[in-house]
């Protein structure tokens, strides 16, 4: 059996969420130095790094609680989430 690590007070995965989007957000806008980055662009940006954000805390909580099996599910959720927005029609940047 694995040891029980203390990962502190539970953390809010939608606020993580949040988060993550909004400072992912403003670090596509920083990382262009101020040039114009199409709006997909930093939507896609913010969401996926919403979502990473969001799985990790999930995970983060579930190991908490020696629920190994579940953090990995969140995991693999997370990663699924970053493969689908990436391929989502409506954010491909057109070239």
């Amino acid at each position: 059996m694995l040891p029980t690590i203390d990962t502190g007070t539970p953390r809010s995965v939608t606020g993580h969420f949040v988060s993550g989007l909004l400072t992912a957000g403003i670090l596509a806008y920083k990382s262009n130095s101020g040039k114009k980055i199409t709006l997909k662009k930093g939507v896609k940006i913010a969401v996926q790094s919403g979502a990473a954000a969001a799985s990790a805390i999930a995970a983060t909580n579930y190991i908490g609680h020696s629920k190994y099996f579940n953090a990995a599910v969140s995991l693999a959720v997370g990663v699924g989430a970053l493969y689908l927005i990436e391929k989502l029609p409506l954010l491909k940047e057109n070239r």
